[in-house]
């Protein structure tokens, strides 16, 4: 131990310049990390400073541990440690000590003082210290074999570059061999952990080597060409860390065993929606949807699925079947997404939440659309029998808590043991979250804060919201992996991490015409924190599918809408349409059909909304003549050819069939749901029901314009029917009509109850709320009311979410249920009335299903 102990003194001496030179670094990286020197202000482009002073920290300790005293390498042959009595033990535990005491151990040191000075509990800085020593010690104590196996500090060097190369090449060779394949797209990104183990491990590697250089004396070459032989090792330990160690220990096993025994998953039959000519690797293909929906599950849990392998047979055979989600989309986890759910719950009962653009966000508790697998077409042409699809889905789970509500003024702070979040700064009226420009965007409420987090992967959802109002605005999400708005970081290597972010919304403090909308005093600031749960598989199972009642009703697709044009949209479709000659009498069938079709391409091509009254008429024009001559070809386009009453071919046919093309029209109302609208149009709705009532009733699923032909049936059987397919399309005039009949207002209230259930106020969902809002209306729900008010009031026809199109309408007739009248105008001049009205103002008068204000 004395002659260790001695050697330690020489080695020491023989670095203390630099290494003194070193503490120096050390300490400037730590008052840079604790915002002593350079705190966090603006805006950082890029790898900051603060990221390359540690690297230089690192990299200059391993550079000191390597060079050493040189005439003292045991890999040099004419080392003057070759004259003197000290055993190879002894100075491979000086070399150790050396790097053990002054390197690994200041920069242990370092971690446990920056955790202490920033308030973390003994716990966190134990547990930080203990992972710095796993870092430090994979980074540095490379030097210790490495005095044995190389003669100069840059045959070391090489020696760990030519691995580090190595796996690059061996990711992506893995990556463009492989992309496709499930185990890849779960390891993702290699993770610091495995990184770290790997390092041990290639550490231990290189001590050996060492040792049988010292035995053997290998060449330069060979020790070279052995790391570089080293590289597909090594990724292949990272891969096994990531898939059998990393992953496992992420997750709450008994949590999510936990929510999937309480789980229960339903599609509904009447939401299978298939879909016909997609195509799968240049094959037609019919793609099959349904509405996923998650019951008995808690509202803070928010599950990510995807879809990972499906199975088809049918008459009991197996039948091709695919997957065709896109192959480069990562796994759920890595995704992270604004999940509204768990927000709406902590919010006031009736808050309309209204998502950031940047924002992904699905809705918790409402039915989710899915991809249930995709059947070569050749299989849905067949009568072998029913079809049976077993989908295999992939599941993250996913735990939202509320970490603070807070008031929105500086210095408010929330956290706990893995999260912190603090504000710095108001900034009203404010926009962009790099510059500040007041002014610029009036309404604009912008806050900095400061953010604190143990882990990359602890998220954080910052919502602001007006009790008063009824309104919550989402601020986006922030980690440190995927931050939103971050403008500067730092420690991002240690347990503590620390951002400087900036979060902004418009339309807070304004409406969209200036006028004040709420009070920035009484705003609040809601931080929920997301934690992992893990991931689980699970099979679902469709009944048996009659592909003659199932498919032939399915959506296909032949257009593209809005293609970029120069000049005026009417005049180049003019231009379009005169170039098209139409077929002669002798033409076959086909070439006739592709007649129209490319006409009505043109038209959706070049179709805008504010030139579409006079395309629509040109192309009315044009098809008018072939149509007179050619009836019957129009009457067989496929179903999406004609997207209903408002198509030039719903007008052409309307306009010129007659009583002798009745029967061959309302034979078709299954197979493309315009017929039905056409059956309506014409009068011709009871000899509909007379033909095809048996064959409607057996078909699962009933699209829009047939379910409105049915209604004009008055048959209570179809009645039924249709109540139970409320559920599924909620309709409010269908609602309303059916509602007439005494019989079946009990079966109708208990489905307004539950489509008032699913009601999500959310910016964007107008279209799939409204109907929902309506019936709760109309049933005299006071928090519908509540809820629609205030959305309704917020509304602008420059809304990037679009929920003017749908809420418009519905403004226009709630204001006729709630006796308000209404100014003359657009959007802006109708959502005025609507200003800081609460459902508390109205009285409910159930005989006539109308609400009236207070006296």
């Amino acid at each position: 131990m004395n002659l260790a102990i001695h050697h330690l003194k020489k080695e020491a001496r023989c670095i203390q310049g630099r290494w003194c030179f070193w503490l120096g670094l050390l300490g400037l990286d730590l008052a840079v990390q604790m915002e002593w020197l350079m705190p966090m202000q603006g805006y950082e482009n890029g790898r900051a400073l603060y990221w390359w002073l540690h690297v230089t920290v690192l990299g200059t300790a391993l550079m000191l541990s390597l060079v050493g005293c040189g005439e003292d390498r045991p890999s040099n042959e004419a080392a003057f440690i070759a004259t003197r009595p000290l055993p190879r033990r002894s100075y491979f535990l000086a070399r150790a000590l050396l790097v053990g005491v002054f390197f690994m151990l200041p920069l242990m040191l370092q971690e446990g003082a920056y955790l202490a000075l920033s308030g973390r509990s003994l716990q966190a800085i134990c547990t930080g210290i203990g992972w710095s020593v796993a870092v430090t010690g994979a980074w540095l104590l490379w030097a210790v074999p490495g005095a044995a196996l190389w003669k100069a500090w840059w045959q070391a060097l090489l020696g760990l570059l030519l691995p580090l190369v190595g796996l690059w090449l061996c990711d992506w060779a893995v990556t463009e061999a492989w992309k496709h394949q499930e185990w890849l797209r779960d390891v993702g990104t290699f993770s610091q952990a495995a990184w770290v183990a790997v390092a041990w491990f290639g550490l231990g590697i290189w001590a050996v080597l060492a040792g049988l250089h010292q035995r053997a004396g290998l060449p330069l070459g060979r020790r070279l060409g052995i790391m570089a032989a080293l590289a597909p090792l090594l990724y292949a330990g990272l891969v096994s860390w990531e898939l059998g160690v990393r992953q496992p220990m992420a997750q709450d096993r008994a949590r999510v065993a936990e929510l999937e025994l309480a789980m229960e998953i339903q599609v509904p039959r009447e939401k299978l929606r298939p879909l016909l000519k997609a195509t799968y690797q240049g094959r037609l293909a019919t793609v099959f949807y349904g509405q996923m929906r998650l019951l008995h599950l808690p509202p803070q849990v928010e599950m990510q699925s995807r879809l990972k392998k499906v199975t088809a047979t049918m008459g009991g055979l197996p039948v091709p079947a695919h997957v065709t989600q896109d192959d480069d989309a990562p796994p759920p986890r890595q995704m992270p997404q604004f999940y509204p759910g768990a927000i709406l719950q902590v919010l006031p009962a009736g808050t309309v939440l209204m998502p950031s653009l940047e924002s992904v966000f699905k809705t918790g508790g409402d039915p989710l659309e899915h991809e249930l697998g995709r059947v070569e077409n050749v299989v849905t042409g067949s009568p072998a029998g029913p079809l049976i699809l077993q989908s295999h889905f992939e599941s993250s789970w996913y735990e939202w808590t509320t970490l603070a509500d807070l008031p929105l003024e500086v210095g408010a702070h929330a956290g706990d043991e893995e999260a912190g979040l603090t504000i710095t700064e108001l900034l009203p009226d404010t926009a962009g979250w790099v510059l500040s420009k007041p002014g610029s965007q009036p309404g604009t409420m912008t806050l900095q804060c400061r953010i604190h987090q143990s882990r990359n992967d602890v998220g954080l959802q910052m919502v602001l919201h007006s009790p008063d109002q009824k309104l919550a605005w989402s601020l986006g999400g922030h980690t440190i992996d995927n931050s939103f708005r971050a403008l500067s970081r730092r420690a991002t290597h240690t347990g503590w991490q620390r951002s400087l972010a900036r979060l902004s919304q418009e339309g807070v403090l304004r409406y969209a015409d200036g006028q004040p909308m709420a009070d920035m005093s009484k705003l609040r600031l809601l931080v929920m924190k997301r934690r992992y749960l893990g991931r689980s598989e699970w099979a679902w199972q469709s009944p048996p599918l009659d592909l003659q009642q199932q498919v032939p009703g399915a959506r296909d697709w032949y257009f593209h809408s809005g293609s970029w044009t120069l000049g005026d949209p009417v005049k180049q479709l003019d231009l379009r349409l005169a170039a098209l000659t139409a077929p002669g009498p002798e033409a076959t069938p086909e070439a006739q059909r592709d007649y129209v079709l490319t006409v009505l391409r043109s038209y959706h091509a070049l179709r805008t909304e504010a030139d579409k009254r006079a395309q629509f008429d040109l192309v009315v024009a044009k098809l008018r003549p072939f149509a007179e001559q050619h009836l019957d070809v129009l009457l067989d386009l496929p179903a999406s050819a004609v997207e209903g009453p408002g198509s030039p071919i719903f007008r052409l046919a309307n306009q010129l069939c007659n009583d002798t093309h009745r029967d061959r029209i309302v034979s078709r109302i299954l197979e493309a749901d315009w017929m039905a609208a056409l059956v309506t149009s014409k009068g011709w709705s009871e000899a509909a029901r007379e033909k095809m009532l048996p064959a409607v009733m057996a078909v699962p699923r009933h699209e829009k314009h047939l379910r409105t032909l049915m209604l004009s049936w008055q048959d209570p059987a179809v009645q039924l029917r249709q109540v139970e397919e409320l559920r599924y399309f909620p309709d409010s005039k269908t609602f309303e009509t059916l509602y007439a009949v005494p019989a079946l207002r009990p079966r109708l209230d208990v489905v307004a109850k539950i489509l008032e259930a699913e009601l999500r106020p959310l910016r964007g969902w107008g279209g799939d709320m409204r109907p929902r809002l309506e019936i709760a209306i109309a049933q005299g729900s006071a928090a519908a009311l509540d809820m629609a008010l205030p959305w309704i009031a917020v509304m602008h026809k420059d809304d990037p979410l679009n929920d003017d199109q749908s809420l418009f309408p519905f403004a226009q007739d709630l204001a006729g249920r709630i006796g308000l009248a209404l100014p003359t105008g657009g959007t802006q001049e109708i959502s005025l009335p609507f200003r800081g009205l609460r459902a508390a103002q109205f009285d409910y008068q159930p005989a006539l299903r109308t609400w009236r204000k207070k006296p």
